[in-house]
């Protein structure tokens, strides 16, 4: 998947917009999902979103040279 503009890539499905403090997560869905819908989640052609939120406080660290995890409100990602 291509990082939308304004998003960080967290990790390997996990997105954040700092400015808008919103926080995606893409992945697989089970095949008997009738509840999901893509155009209401903002789907892609190659991934599902399976959460999209904002956060209430989130605390960002930036990569470093040594893969370290990221926090969010106390939450390893």
């Amino acid at each position: 998947m291509t990082t939308p503009k304004g998003f960080n890539h967290i990790s390997q499905d996990v997105y954040f917009n700092p400015s808008t403090n919103e926080i995606v997560i893409v992945g697989e869905l089970d095949d008997e999902d009738e509840t999901h819908n893509c155009d209401h989640m903002g789907c892609s052609s190659v991934n599902h979103v399976v959460f999209r939120g904002k956060l209430a406080t989130w605390r960002y660290s930036p990569p470093t040279k040594k893969r370290e995890p990221y926090f969010y409100k106390g939450v390893s990602v």
